[in-house]
């Protein structure tokens, strides 16, 4: 709990309600994030007509090249100075021009046939209008998933490119999966459903298509508002792949990502998920991800498979901390049977693995505080208090993390 005097907080927040209208006036129009560091500079009185100004000039241009169908210069040049005014002065426009610029570069970049380097240029911009969640919710902006699944899927599984008739840039499999990412939150509640009967036909534990599928489940599948409807979302699919991977005990190379998508589920819907049936399996595999030297009968039992991420691990891992889930008691088990290996005497290939888990442990579990008890809500889920660190919890996990920190320093 924030431990702020009402009356000061309730003065600061007025003070900056009549900042924020005077700011409104003085533009014209409500903005939606600038670059608060601007006002610092020796010609702040000029910036705001000269930025205005510069506005216009971009959302006119850009209009009239895509109306004209001019891909160069016209369509690269604006796109790169969007680009450049959103670095030099943010989001510093109505809500109303950001919506209409991400449909109308959404509706651009999901054209049929869009050469990849068009692809990745515009891919980088409407990155940058859709980079702040908390500006546009999904009442203010929809967008379908399916033009950009097929794009994604005609860009980056192409037999052109192997034969040398495309080129693709270097990074747009980064920044196409960064625009996912961003688009994500926007998509229809209906879209699981569709996805599922999509992508459902590849799942063959036996196949190599499996790996297409969960990688697809895992960049395209909402979570963030998966509580406004569970029953529409990840009730669809949890018991399902969870099962897969309950069967599946060789370390299958589509590991990683069923874990990903599970860790992004556990930290927008904190609470809401029932693990308790498969918290023996994840830990087991969570346990598996080191390769430590275990024998048995004097065979090596350990890891030979996919290796997992000690960040998407430790992700999972802290957010279904809390409340009366057993992750805690898990989490005691797992630190009490690698303590020995984290010795300086028992350093090995695996140390580096153990140590990083640890950090990154830590470090989830310090956003996640912070997340539940400084940072301003935003318009999702906002867990229950009943579901959120208790003092005993923090308490609890630095208890059990401090014997292998110990150990290790």
């Amino acid at each position: 709990v924030i431990d702020n005097d009402p009356e000061d907080a309730s003065d600061s927040k007025e003070k900056s309600e009549d900042m924020k209208k005077r700011r409104n006036l003085e533009l014209g129009f409500e903005p939606q994030k600038e670059i608060i560091y601007n006002k610092l500079l020796p010609y702040v009185g000029d910036m705001d007509k000269e930025s205005t100004s510069w506005f216009a000039e971009i959302k006119a241009n850009l209009g009239v090249s895509i109306a004209l169908r001019e891909l160069r210069p016209g369509i690269v040049t604006w796109t790169s100075r969007l680009n450049k005014y959103i670095r030099l002065y943010g989001l510093k426009f109505p809500k109303a021009d950001q919506i209409s610029l991400i449909k109308l570069l959404y509706t651009f970049i999901t054209t049929p046939e869009l050469e990849p380097f068009m692809v990745n240029h515009t891919a980088g911009t409407l990155t940058s209008l859709l980079s702040k969640r908390d500006l546009l919710t999904r009442q203010d902006l929809a967008l379908e998933w399916r033009p950009l699944y097929e794009m994604y899927e005609r860009v980056l599984h192409s037999h052109l490119e192997s034969v040398g008739l495309i080129k693709l840039p270097t990074n747009i499999d980064q920044t196409l999966k960064k625009l996912i990412r961003f688009c994500r939150p926007y998509f229809e509640l209906s879209a699981t459903e569709d996805m599922l009967r999509e992508w459902r036909p590849l799942m063959c534990p036996l196949d190599v298509t499996m790996g297409k599928a969960m990688t697809y489940f895992e960049m395209f599948l909402p979570t963030f508002t998966a509580n406004e409807n569970p029953e529409q979302t990840y009730k669809l699919w949890f018991d399902e792949l969870l099962g897969f991977w309950a069967a599946c005990g060789n370390s299958p190379i589509w590991e990683p990502s069923l874990l990903s998508l599970l860790a992004r589920l556990a930290k927008h819907n904190t609470g809401l998920v029932d693990w308790s049936n498969y918290m023996p399996v994840i830990f087991t595999r969570v346990q598996k991800m080191f390769s430590l030297p275990v024998h048995y009968n004097k065979t090596n039992v350990g890891n030979k498979g996919m290796s997992l991420d000690s960040n998407t691990a430790a992700r999972w891992i802290v957010n279904t901390l809390g409340g009366e889930s057993p992750t805690q008691n898990f989490l005691s088990q797992l630190f009490q049977s690698l303590e020995s290996y984290y010795h300086p005497a028992n350093i090995g290939k695996y140390s580096i693995k153990l140590t990083e888990f640890m950090a990154k442990l830590s470090d989830a579990f310090i956003k996640r505080v912070r997340r539940e008890r400084y940072k301003k809500p935003s318009w999702g889920l906002i867990p229950p208090c009943e579901f959120t660190l208790s003092d005993s919890d923090i308490t609890e996990f630095v208890l059990s993390v401090k014997p292998v920190v110990y150990h290790a320093m």
